[in-house]
């Protein structure tokens, strides 16, 4: 029960922050259903359960989205060099983005790509949905992260030196 609860409770998040949505049938070319699960941690301090969706679960194709969706370049520098580079500075900063697959929505024509299927209840029927943010479990989800990082830098690169311009 205390898994059924986790589950029902990170779900109710998922769609109350938008980053699950009814599916929306319009212009449909292909589409593509991911199964989830959800994975116990007891020892993790932020939270217990993690659901996963599986980009790699075959289709009746027999494809998977993972199959077909381009993974992108290794953006993330070499931890080695990069630890060489920390030590040149005074002070280094750190974050962690919180849930950080999640803030980025994904083109609202993709979302096509990443449906699921989910009810609150065996009393309910099952309803369809789509997945409007980069999903932990596709192929392309690290790259797409850390782009979106790189490019947050230059945009705001560009917004601090306009600004030291006035």
């Amino acid at each position: 029960k205390d898994l059924a609860l986790k589950y029902k409770t990170f779900m109710y998040e998922y769609a109350k922050l938008g980053h699950v949505i009814p599916e929306n049938n319009k212009n449909i070319k292909q589409e593509c259903y991911m199964p989830h699960h959800g994975i116990l941690r007891e020892e993790s301090s932020s939270s217990s359960l993690r659901v996963v969706f599986n980009g790699s679960a075959s289709t009746s194709s027999k494809w998977s989205l993972n199959d077909i969706m381009h993974k992108g370049p290794n953006l993330q520098k070499n931890l080695q060099v990069l630890l060489l580079q920390w030590r040149q500075f005074p002070y280094a900063f750190t974050a962690d983005i919180e849930k950080m697959y999640r803030q980025i929505l994904m083109n609202s024509d993709d979302q096509q790509l990443q449906k699921t299927v989910w009810r609150q209840s065996p009393k309910q029927p099952i309803q369809s949905f789509q997945l409007t943010t980069v999903t932990y479990g596709t192929k392309a989800a690290p790259f797409l992260a850390m782009m979106t990082l790189k490019q947050l830098e230059l945009d705001e690169e560009t917004n601090i030196r306009k600004q030291q311009q006035f």
